[in-house]
Formats: C-alpha cells, structure tokens, sequence
C-alpha cells in the first residue's frame, strides 16, 4: 500500500540513501535491513532513493482491516505483508506512536516515526 506522496508535516527528519532491489513509489512504506520507514521517491531497480526511518510528524498508510483504529499515543506497528502500518506487536516491527486519532475508514494515520532499530543497553 502506498499514499499517493509523501506526507510530512514537519521538515525535521532523518534519512539515509538505498539502493533499490524492487522499483517503489513515493510514500511507499518499507523496512531495509532493521529500519522501517517510507521511500522519499520513486525509483526503480537500481537506482538510489532516499529512505525516511525518522520523522517528527508523517502520515503513514495503515492497514484496512476491519476494525483497525488508533487513539493519540497508541504504539504503531509495521505490517510488511500490507505495506502499512498497525496496531499491536503481531509480528509487525514497532516504529512509533499515533499522535491522532484515526477511524477504521482512514485510509492513513499521523504518527511520531521512529523506524531505527532500539539497542538494549
């Protein structure tokens, strides 16, 4: 699933360049090695994208599953077989928190994206 672009609301992110395997769209949502994040362009196999892991403010795709919503700090989880995000730990990598509420019609949800692997101390 991806949105129809990229949606962040606030300039302050972080990012890192990635050498695509499979052709993506902007807004595509992915995870490279043990980073989750969104492809900033689009590109096919080959060429070389810039990859989001970090961002204080972004709309993410989240999945359609009935009965999918979020309330404001609600952890967020990556869902690799739909491309989008969702709620709970099953099996998804987590990668941020909601600060919105979103329905289960929403197509997207706005989250605080933290896609960086955490170390244990």
């Amino acid at each position: 699933m991806s949105l129809t672009g990229l949606l962040l609301h606030l300039n302050r992110f972080k990012q890192f360049n990635v050498t695509l395997a499979a052709a993506v769209l902007e807004g595509d949502m992915g995870k490279v090695q043990e980073c989750v994040g969104v492809y900033a362009s689009k590109g096919a196999i080959g060429d070389v994208v810039s990859f989001i892991y970090q961002a204080e403010k972004i709309s993410l795709p989240k999945t359609a599953a009935t009965g999918v919503t979020f309330k404001a700090g609600d952890k967020v989880y990556f869902d690799s077989g739909a491309g989008a995000v969702s709620v709970g730990g099953s099996g998804g990598s987590f990668c941020g928190i909601a600060l919105k509420d979103a329905l289960f019609s929403d197509t997207t949800v706005e989250v605080e994206l933290d896609g960086a692997p955490h170390r244990s101390a």
